[in-house]
């Protein structure tokens, strides 16, 4: 089963991953985080707090966002801003009557750090005190980290690949963090960082794989076992391109919701490690019921084209068939 959240542009495409998130919490919207359109690290770092994420201009809220906030009465819209959102976007919105807050650093790693420390709150992951931490110059490893740090209210900070910034060092200390998942290879992130943070007496998972493909199949694995999650509803995956970040700029919480995690693919062919973990995931829903997979498109047909889901999906048919067989 194959659901497709793809507009016309990276903001209708927001909106609508917005609106799924909604529907599961109903009529009622207290908040709303507005990151910019086009700074992936802002939109990664509003991934945590269970509240839709739309996106904005650097000068002007997009009419399709604008009229997603009017459907609720009076939501506090928090800007998350990089110097990438001017304050006519604030006035814009308090010209409708919202009440803004704003959370801004001088850059993405202080940006980061604001935004976990202004909440204030650690999440935890298999009984430890935990943050996310990734590199600050690659989105697609934060990227893919935005369904367990929306699930697990995880922050997700981040850090120069080859030293650990000393804002995301201080924020260790003060909140007591136990344990700091890293995001990707040596490459994104250094063996070096990862030595700093267990000098400090902190354990360190890290999540990575040969690839960005790769990676986010690990965090999959590691994140999501492979088993019947809710009822009747069967497992559910999300699938965006791995190399344009936006259009997965405000999946994070929907896809919590789902219990899906993020897999990434090219726009004309699904790579081997990708179609391997949603063979798995077919394979373990067939032994569960009849539900099938929701393969949840982020995107439209130029992120994830048609043609390159026909393909898995006629592949993927033979791999069941023949372990139904077995």
């Amino acid at each position: 089963m194959v659901l497709r959240f793809g507009g016309a542009d990276r903001f209708e495409t927001s909106v609508l991953t917005t609106e799924a998130f909604t529907d599961f919490k109903g009529d009622h919207l207290e908040q709303v985080m507005i990151v910019s359109g086009y700074k992936w690290h802002d939109a990664v770092i509003a991934a945590p707090f269970d509240s839709p994420v739309l996106l904005t201009r650097r000068h002007e809220v997009p009419q399709a966002t604008m009229d997603y906030l009017r459907r609720f009465d009076a939501p506090w819209p928090t800007i998350i801003s990089t110097k990438a959102i001017s304050p006519a976007v604030d006035q814009q919105l308090k010209d409708i009557g919202l009440e803004v807050m704003r959370i801004e650093g001088s850059d993405q790693f202080r940006t980061s750090v604001a935004v976990a420390n202004f909440y204030g709150f650690v999440g935890q992951y298999k009984g430890r005190r935990t943050v996310i931490l990734a590199s600050g110059q690659v989105f697609a490893d934060a990227l893919v980290a935005g369904q367990l740090s929306a699930r697990e209210n995880l922050p997700i900070l981040l850090t120069p690949p080859n030293s650990l910034h000393s804002a995301v060092r201080e924020h260790l200390m003060s909140y007591d963090v136990q344990q700091v998942i890293i995001m990707g290879g040596t490459a994104a992130v250094s063996e070096r960082v990862e030595e700093s943070i267990e000098n400090m007496g902190i354990r360190v998972l890290r999540f990575a794989g040969e690839t960005r493909f790769e990676t986010a199949v690990h965090t999959a694995r590691v994140t999501r076992p492979l088993q019947c999650w809710r009822d009747g509803e069967g497992i559910a995956v999300g699938l965006t391109r791995a190399w344009v970040p936006y259009d997965a700029f405000s999946a994070a919480p929907m896809l919590a919701r789902y219990g899906a995690p993020l897999l990434l693919t090219h726009p004309d062919e699904l790579p081997q490690a990708t179609m391997d973990y949603l063979d798995e995931l077919r394979i373990a829903q067939a032994k569960c019921d009849d539900a099938p997979v929701k393969l949840i498109v982020i995107g439209g047909e130029a992120a994830v084209s048609q043609a390159a889901l026909d393909a898995y999906l006629q592949r993927d048919a033979k791999v069941i068939s023949a372990d139904e067989q077995s």
